[in-house]
């Protein structure tokens, strides 16, 4: 049996009323905030009053699009990377950075002192070396990618900034 959920509106779509319909909102009456981060940075407010939605421009950056070795969730993609090491989907040779795999490593930079409190990085930092990648070329993150993360950073922040505000929370 297949169920397909209906969208709220053209950009915020089922997986924020699958996301609404898990928590029973109607029987517990209090403050949620779902996030998906997707095509577009798709928000839902839920208050015991109402519940309000937008959507972002955010989600390119978490889908890999604009990102130097970015990649969407494919096999060969690093969804998630460490001091410790790095996962790889489908246990392949990388192929490039998904959006988890991003956030990791960006979240790694910082803590590192790699990347300052602005986002400023002084080097390219490589996770993967040429001849160890699918394509033979390395996979790294730059400058470019963090200055993207910080876009889509901001527009989440805005899109929740203004439902609170809305919300009168």
């Amino acid at each position: 049996e297949i169920i397909l959920l209906p969208s709220a509106s053209a950009f915020v779509g089922s997986d924020i009323i699958a996301g609404l319909a898990s928590i029973q909102f109607l029987k517990n009456r209090a403050n949620y905030l779902f996030v998906d981060l997707g095509t577009n940075g798709e928000l839902a407010l839920v208050t015991p009053a109402c519940i309000w939605c937008c959507a972002t421009a955010a989600g390119p950056v978490f889908e890999g699009a604009n990102i130097s070795c970015g990649v969407g969730g494919v096999e060969g993609a690093i969804a998630e990377y460490s001091e410790n090491g790095k996962v790889v989907l489908g246990d392949e040779k990388p192929l490039g950075i998904c959006g988890s795999g991003l956030v990791d490593v960006i979240a790694l930079l910082l803590d590192k002192g790699i990347i300052d409190a602005a986002g400023l990085m002084n080097e390219t930092f490589e996770l993967v070396p040429g001849p160890e990648s699918a394509t033979g070329r390395s996979i790294f993150v730059n400058q470019e990618d963090v200055r993207q993360v910080q876009l889509a950073k901001s527009a989440i922040a805005t899109g929740i900034i203004l439902l609170l505000r809305n919300a009168g929370l």
